[in-house]
């Protein structure tokens, strides 16, 4: 799983791939339809594979926003969590804050109203520290939030460049930009 992750995180066209894509119970579906990221999933009854950064945690918990957002979140049992800590190579679940996750179930609704997946076993998550490249990220998020660009001038600032898509003509005159407009990291 951890592999897919990484994929999904440094691979933007990946995330609205239309290839198939078979889960572990048996689900058929595409890598777009079946790898949702966490602000745009919508709970369904089906198993979904869920990703994205998470932003708190506590005790059994692992949340990718707060309460009020009501994104993904993802419920250990408690037999589970050793497990899950050794796979990760952690200490303990707040060590997790920052990491990107990847989770494969099927949903519910927390008390907030938001999606969660309740976790029995290590084999359903993956976690990776920090993202192959922030500006991956961001594009990613990007294109899962806007959808693909269609022209020139809707791709991501930085992806404009020699030998990149948009660079055109002028690519090897172009100043290359080297912040991220979305989250202000190089």
């Amino acid at each position: 799983m951890r592999p897919l992750l990484r994929k999904l995180i440094s691979s933007p066209e990946f995330c609205v791939d239309r290839r198939p894509l078979t889960l572990s119970d048996g689900t058929r579906t595409t890598i777009a339809e079946g790898c949702q990221y966490v602000e745009v999933y919508h709970p369904t009854d089906a198993t979904s594979i869920v990703w994205g950064k998470i932003k708190t945690t506590k005790a059994d918990w692992i949340n990718s926003g707060f309460r009020d957002e009501k994104l993904s979140a993802v419920r250990m049992r408690k037999d589970a969590i050793p497990n899950i800590l050794k796979a990760a190579d952690v200490q303990s679940v707040g060590d997790l804050v920052g990491w990107y996750f990847l989770v494969e179930g099927q949903f519910g609704e927390t008390s907030a109203g938001g999606p969660y997946a309740s976790l029995r076993d290590a084999n359903r998550i993956a976690f990776l520290l920090t993202p192959l490249c922030r500006l991956a990220e961001c594009y990613a998020q990007d294109i899962l939030l806007k959808g693909v660009p269609e022209r020139e001038d809707d791709v991501h600032p930085n992806d404009v460049g020699p030998g990149e898509r948009g660079g055109g003509e002028d690519a090897e005159r172009a100043e290359p930009k080297l912040l991220c407009t979305r989250c202000a990291f190089l």
